[in-house]
């Protein structure tokens, strides 16, 4: 009798190592995620090449999940890409309605907005970009749509949250201006208005540069109160070095205030 207990953990032992052997023969271990990862590489290398350098007429956004694939497993391990979603998330509350103007393919407000928020209205003035976002970064709390920022109106008329990531310098500077008066007119009374731009000439598709994080903020001043402005440096494709400028616009202190850095010295 005393030799039960010892045989029954003896055998709850050979059975922990049944399965683990079994699920390395189903699924593999780490040669076998070698060769996957390295043939996922290939294929995004491949999509990029195709998207940017084959196209005839090249997409005014990123594949996101590239860039994902690359911060796990690539030569640039960048973080900054998704710059935008980690400071965006920081001001985001659960009932709050976001607006993110030319969303692209989705994947900051799948990946990083729809986690947190109520609700996310995505526009972009692309059927490919649209496409692609309904097709990978669909979600229940997502409205994709086909809507040009300018000339139509926002699908709501107020929000806590506006964004506009790498999409300025698309346009000139007339559609700036008219955008930045319908942005701080749909703007919740303590909402903010976020978003990001690469400094510097970068972008055969822009039609204006901005210089520095000065230029940024001599756009916004005259709609908002408060302007925020930071910039990250980080490797792209290439080997360039982009500065890219992040910006938070507001005309109330509270949201910006509670996400940031409290200081106890």
């Amino acid at each position: 009798m005393s030799s039960q207990p010892g045989i029954k953990k003896e055998f709850k032992q050979f059975k922990r190592w049944l399965k683990s052997w079994l699920e390395w023969l189903i699924y593999g271990g780490r040669w076998r995620e070698y060769v996957l990862v390295q043939m996922l590489g290939a294929l995004h290398r491949s999509q990029f090449k195709r998207e940017r350098k084959l196209a005839t007429t090249p997409p005014h956004f990123t594949n996101d999940r590239i860039h994902a694939f690359d911060l796990v497993y690539g030569k640039l391990r960048n973080p900054y890409f998704f710059g935008p979603g980690f400071f965006v998330s920081e001001l985001i509350r659960p009932d709050d309605v976001i607006l993110d103007i030319g969303c692209g393919d989705g994947f900051i407000s799948n990946s990083f907005f729809s986690r947190l928020a109520k609700h996310i209205d995505a526009i972009d003035i692309e059927p490919s970009a649209i496409e692609m976002a309904e097709r990978l970064n669909a979600s229940p709390k997502i409205k994709f749509q086909l809507l040009d920022a300018v000339k139509q109106p926002f699908p709501q008329s107020n929000y806590n949250i506006i964004v506009w990531n790498g999409a300025i310098g698309h346009f000139p500077p007339q559609d700036i201006e008219t955008m930045l008066v319908k942005i701080k007119a749909a703007l919740a009374p303590n909402g903010v208005f976020a978003g990001s731009e690469a400094l510097g000439p970068e972008g055969f598709d822009h039609l204006q540069f901005f210089d520095t994080e000065a230029d940024l903020a001599a756009l916004f001043k005259p709609h908002f109160k408060h302007v925020w402005v930071r910039t990250a440096r980080y490797p792209i494709v290439g080997g360039y070095v982009r500065t890219e400028g992040y910006w938070r616009c507001s005309n109330d202190t509270v949201r910006h205030s509670e996400a940031s850095w409290k200081s106890f010295a």
